[in-house]
């Protein structure tokens, strides 16, 4: 069963009428800018896509990576045998947090032991 076009009587209303318009009419009618399109809430949005993108999960190779200065508790060789056979067998299942040194390197914030 068809749908019932609801705009077809009106439609057919005004191509029947033929109504002529001439240049300036049609200039005048020309759709404008919406006010403010490129003001601040697309600026909004590009702040906002910056953010997302820093806070974004990203691959970095461990030669990029170095142990920071500050150390927890925890003894960096007590376990590290199951650790890596932990990674070697599931992959890394936490990530961790670094942070980008002026010299380029990656320093870890948190999660040097997952």
């Amino acid at each position: 069963m068809a749908r019932k076009n609801p705009f077809g009587s009106t439609l057919a209303k005004a191509m029947a009428e033929g109504t002529d318009f001439t240049d300036d009419e049609i200039d005048d009618a020309s759709p404008a800018a919406a006010p403010g399109a490129s003001g601040p809430t697309v600026a909004r949005a590009i702040e906002a896509l910056k953010e997302d993108d820093k806070q974004a999960t990203r691959m970095v190779s461990p030669s990029h990576i170095r142990l920071s200065p500050l150390q927890d508790r925890i003894d960096p060789e007590e376990g590290l045998e199951g650790l890596i056979e932990s990674i070697r067998a599931h992959g890394q299942k936490v990530p961790i947090l670094v942070r980008r040194l002026p010299s380029g390197e990656m320093e870890i914030v948190y999660g040097r032991r997952r």
